[in-house]
C-alpha cells in the first residue's frame, strides 16, 4: 500500500502500484509519466495547463 501526502503523487503512485510487472524503476516510470503529461498539456494555454494535467492524471490513474 502506498501513502502519499501530495494528491497528485498519490494518483500517480496508485497507477504505479497496479503496474507491478513493468521492467522499469519507479523513478523511471514517474519520469515517463511526467514527460507524457508535459506533452499532453503543451498545446493548451499556460493558465489551463495545471488543470489539464490533473485531468490527465485522474483519467489515467483510474485504469
Amino acid at each position: 500500500m502506498y501513502i502519499a501526502d501530495d494528491p497528485t503523487l498519490a494518483l500517480i503512485t496508485r497507477f504505479v502500484g497496479e503496474a507491478q510487472n513493468l521492467d522499469l524503476s519507479d523513478a523511471q516510470f514517474l519520469l515517463e509519466q511526467i514527460a507524457a503529461i508535459e506533452q499532453y498539456v503543451a498545446p493548451f494555454p499556460a493558465e489551463e495547463r495545471q488543470g489539464r494535467a490533473l485531468e490527465w492524471i485522474e483519467t489515467h490513474a483510474r485504469r
